[in-house]
């Protein structure tokens, strides 16, 4: 941040949410990461420490766009949700289905969607 580069996160996975949901969430609040990524699983763990409100890919991009300019939620052969922080400060949240395609191994396919979304 500091060489004024962008920083991403990927959640890495629902049990590191699970384990350091407080860490995570304190590394959010100090607004250090510009996009964050994670799908459903992840999302659901980042959610369930919550009391109330509303769940799903959708609110969990809402909520990592209290903190963060960017946000995707994978939601595997469903698609994926991408968010953004307006300059105002209104949230747009699009959701973008996925391209229907023979699996072969998804190892690593949630590292290639960011990969992809990164270069554009």
């Amino acid at each position: 941040k500091q060489a004024g580069v962008k920083v991403m996160m990927d959640l890495a996975s629902w049990e590191v949410v699970r384990n350091h949901h407080a860490e995570l969430l304190e590394l959010l609040q100090m607004r250090l990461v510009d996009c964050c990524v994670c799908n459903e699983d992840e999302a659901r763990e980042l959610l369930s420490a919550l009391s109330s409100g509303p769940r799903g890919p959708e609110a969990a991009a809402r909520l990592l766009l209290l903190h963060c300019e960017t946000a995707v939620v994978t939601c595997g052969p469903k698609g994926c949700v991408a968010g953004t922080t307006t300059c105002d400060g209104a949230v747009e949240l699009h959701m973008e289905p996925a391209v229907r395609v023979q699996v072969v191994d998804s190892t690593g396919a949630g590292d290639t969607l960011s990969s992809g979304f990164l270069y554009g």
